[in-house]
């Protein structure tokens, strides 16, 4: 949630609070503060580094922490207000959880929140002439006082510091200028009202506060400095007829598979793991991951019920959308899933059941039960206007995503004809093509050709693949869809087949796509997930390599000569300890040096045939050095 600057309602909030039994004023005058030491601003700067975090499942709560009464004088109040940076480090690392109930606006976690709140709280008691305030802070914080007619200079750096410290974590890019703006033409104007225009130093505060306000907007929207190198601005990646667009050129894509990545950045212990993965894939020049944007009914469940969301774990996948973003990736967002796992379809029957609406107990009534369909309407539209609490951005303006995609994997079985699933295509591209005009959109099928294609006979892997209800050609010819997807799984398809008579399948079925994509679609094709399972009787490590191998080749030689295999995605790249995420086909790349190596030589040899993204930004030295 950001907030909307109002002048009127905050500062009756303020008053509102000002009034609260929690904040105690006193007309003592022998009350003083300390000079800030250099070890005391080394504590409020160390203060946003990183905190231990509790176990996934603990067994008690954590204890209270103990709580000191802290004085401020109306001397440090006017500096703690005209430098809201310094607010923010101290009431937000050092003020007990207490305060936060007093003022439920501002908790200690929505640091965006507190930029505008705070400051507007400690400048109000100034004016007003409040002689001492006391908060409840941290035992032990180092901060016990603060302020002193003689530390004028050292709160320049400090303030500095501070602000680069937020920059780097992503905060300042949650504000609007107006906003910022607002809140210092507020203070000017209480200022005014006050008279505290003096000379000699009485200048000294209001100067640095306006220069410090000049600071916060430069830093935050003018990309000053290294911390901002990274932000360049990003294009929507679009399609001209067979080709992803990007930047006036062709766009064709390296990537992989970590659906996990929402679910790991719910709990504060786990999220490091989507940075690393991310860092990875950058570090490898990969573009594009593609990862899920749902999990219904489940444990961490983003939709807990229909129409009904769960805030933290949308916050999460807005954390991996920012984090995306500074990695220089894209995704690729799922939006169901056709089995059973994080809910999938088989969910959303169950609700339909549970409500007394449901038209039938079948699975795929999914696809056809109106009920249902309001529900996922309902599930997509939400998504797709949600506004990132991080940067304020909504998901369907953000150019991070790189598209949306339907369905992972559909299947109808009972309607081999096709003709529910496709209907249920048309809607649901239709009707996120109302919301989301910015973003591509892919169905997420596997490839099989239906049973009016005469490919069913000669391409796909044996004869059920053409009674799943689905048709390769049909669904991808929507109007709406913008690019076709497809999957690659050889050893699953097929039963006791080696493992060289997989390779050469892998050839034909790729080539048999793309040139579909050319002739008859007219539109990029995706091979959205490839694998190679551990798990056949005849597996060896190097055969994996050969598998990844085959694929980036088809892709490559499609690339040079400017057809429609517009790019693949492995499936699928972990970190270490995430055994409970890991499948038969999962890897750890920097694991694997044969798969790690390749992948670097694919995303080489793409960016020497069409130049290299804004966002591979180390693409150059990391190609220079294997030529």
């Amino acid at each position: 949630m950001r907030l909307k600057l109002n002048r009127t309602n905050l500062f009756g909030r303020i008053l509102k609070f000002k009034k609260s039994s929690e904040l105690r004023y006193s007309d003592e005058s022998d009350l003083h503060t300390t000079q800030l030491s250099s070890k005391v601003a080394n504590s409020l700067i160390s203060t946003l580094q990183p905190h231990h975090t509790t176990p996934r499942h603990p067994t008690h709560p954590p204890p209270s922490p103990p709580s000191l009464s802290l004085s401020l004088s109306p001397h440090s109040i006017e500096k703690l207000s005209i430098f809201p940076f310094l607010t923010i480090v101290f009431l937000v690392e050092h003020v007990s959880s207490d305060f936060s109930t007093i003022f439920p606006t501002c908790p200690q976690t929505f640091l965006h929140a507190c930029c505008i709140n705070f400051p507007f709280l400690l400048f109000h008691l100034y004016i007003y002439q409040d002689t001492n305030v006391h908060f409840l802070a941290r035992e032990g914080s180092g901060c016990s006082h603060l302020g002193s007619e003689d530390n004028n200079l050292i709160w320049v750096p400090i303030n500095f510091v501070i602000l680069l410290k937020f920059s780097q974590k992503g905060v300042l890019k949650s504000f609007k200028s107006a906003e910022i703006l607002g809140l210092f033409m507020t203070l000017g104007s209480s200022a005014k009202k006050k008279k505290m225009v003096v000379a000699g130093n009485g200048l000294f505060y209001p100067i640095i506060g306006f220069a410090s306000c000049v600071a916060f907007i430069y830093m935050s929207f003018g990309n000053l400095g290294s911390n901002f190198g990274n932000q360049t601005k990003l294009s929507f990646v679009g399609r001209n007829g067979t080709q992803f667009m990007l930047d006036g050129k062709a766009f064709y894509i390296n990537g992989w598979n970590s659906y996990w990545l929402m679910d790991n950045s719910v709990d504060e212990h786990r999220k490091p793991r989507v940075r690393q993965i991310l860092q990875a894939g950058a570090k490898m020049g990969l573009t594009v991951c593609r990862t899920w944007a749902f999990n219904d009914g489940d444990y961490n469940a983003l939709q807990i019920s229909p129409g009904h969301f769960n805030e933290q774990v949308f916050k999460a996948l807005d954390h991996v959308i920012v984090e995306a973003r500074q990695q220089g990736i894209r995704l690729l967002l799922c939006l169901v899933n056709n089995l059973q796992a994080y809910g999938g379809k088989t969910q959303y029957v169950k609700w339909a059941w549970e409500e007394g609406v449901g038209l039938s107990a079948s699975n795929d009534s999914f696809f056809f039960d109106p009920s249902i369909r309001n529900y996922f309407k309902n599930y997509v539209k939400t998504l797709l206007t949600r506004k990132n609490t991080l940067n304020g951005i909504q998901y369907r303006n953000d150019p991070t995503i790189f598209a949306w995609e339907l369905i992972n994997e559909p299947r109808c079985i009972t309607d081999a004809s096709g003709d529910t699933l496709q209907d249920w295509i048309e809607e649901m591209s239709a009707f996120v093509k109302a919301i989301d005009k910015n973003h591509l959109l892919t169905v997420g099928l596997e490839g099989f050709y239906g049973p009016k294609s005469p490919k069913r006979l000669t391409v796909n892997p044996e004869m059920w693949a053409s009674r799943l209800g689905s048709d390769f050609i049909r669904n991808s010819k929507i109007p709406n869809i913008d690019f076709a997807s497809v999957h690659i799984y050889p050893d699953h398809w097929f039963h006791d087949e080696e493992f060289h008579n997989n390779l050469k399948f892998v050839s034909k079925w790729m080539r048999s796509h793309i040139e579909d994509g050319d002739n008859e679609l007219n539109k990029p094709v995706m091979f959205t997930e490839y694998g190679l399972s551990n798990e056949n009787k005849d597996f060896e490590p190097s055969q994996r390599g050969r598998f990844y191998k085959t694929i980036l080749d088809v892709i490559y030689k499609s690339a040079k000569k400017n057809q429609s295999g517009a790019g693949a995605l492995a499936w699928q790249f972990f970190v270490g300890g995430m055994d409970e995420y890991n499948d038969e086909f999962g890897i750890i790349p920097w694991e694997s040096p044969s798969e790690y190596k390749m992948m670097i030589e694919q995303s080489c040899r793409l960016a020497r045939l069409k130049g290299p993204t804004q966002q591979q930004r180390n693409l150059k030295d990391l190609c220079s050095r294997r030529q």
